[in-house]
């Protein structure tokens, strides 16, 4: 499916609830997955995974954001120098979009992603509501320790163009992005310190890591 919001066209793989024994009645549980990357692709697939949850009456929305690979260069260059927001922003309108729909209940609403994904995790269960609980596994938690530990982006990457240039300096700049949109580039300190622990959160990582939490 396709969701409109923020003046774009976000991209949505659509896992629907089904069981051949059990109908879903009403708006189901919704499970949200951010892909890594940042700049990866989830394709229309039939995932195993899924089928665990789908089975059992929740809903899973595999979102390609702005920036996600598959949909031409004007899509894919979305999240140059933009990585944390407009990632944040459109996995938000899809679960607003979903709930005014009818399909999801906003009261059973989860998000779930890796490495990248667990940076937009953490940025969702920090700066918004919308989300009951969310797991991060080895997520990225910190792009200052990020662009400190790899002072240069590998070629593939270019949407870390924001956080990169000289070692840090595109960091430093990318701060005032955060911040007018109300976001921060350490998001698990947010939700530390900002006393939103009322949304659970599991976090899964190396014992080794150096930019998760």
């Amino acid at each position: 499916i396709r969701v409109n919001g923020n003046g774009r066209e976000v991209k949505v793989i659509l896992h629907h609830a089904h069981h051949p024994d059990h109908e879903a009645a009403g708006p189901t549980p919704l499970l949200v997955q951010v892909h890594g990357g940042p700049t990866a692709h989830v394709g229309a697939l039939a995932v195993l995974s899924f089928l665990y949850w789908t089975s059992r009456g929740f809903t899973v929305a595999d979102i390609n954001y702005g920036g996600s690979t598959g949909y031409g260069a004007a899509y894919r260059h979305l999240l140059d120098g933009q990585w944390g927001v407009v990632d944040f922003e459109d996995v938000i309108t899809v679960v607003q979009q979903l709930v005014a729909q009818g399909v999801a209940d906003p009261r059973r609403t989860y998000i779930s992603g890796g490495s990248a994904g667990g940076f937009t995790v953490l940025s969702a269960l920090a700066f918004h509501d919308v989300f009951r609980a969310g797991a991060s596994h080895y997520g990225v938690s910190d792009l200052e320790a990020l662009a400190r530990l790899c002072p240069r982006p590998p070629p593939a990457r270019v949407a870390w163009r924001g956080v990169y240039h000289a070692g840090r300096e595109l960091f430093v700049g990318n701060v005032g992005v955060w911040r007018e949109a109300g976001l921060a580039g350490r998001p698990y300190e947010i939700y530390v310190d900002g006393q939103r622990q009322q949304h659970d959160l599991a976090i899964l990582k190396s014992a080794i890591a150096a930019i998760g939490p």
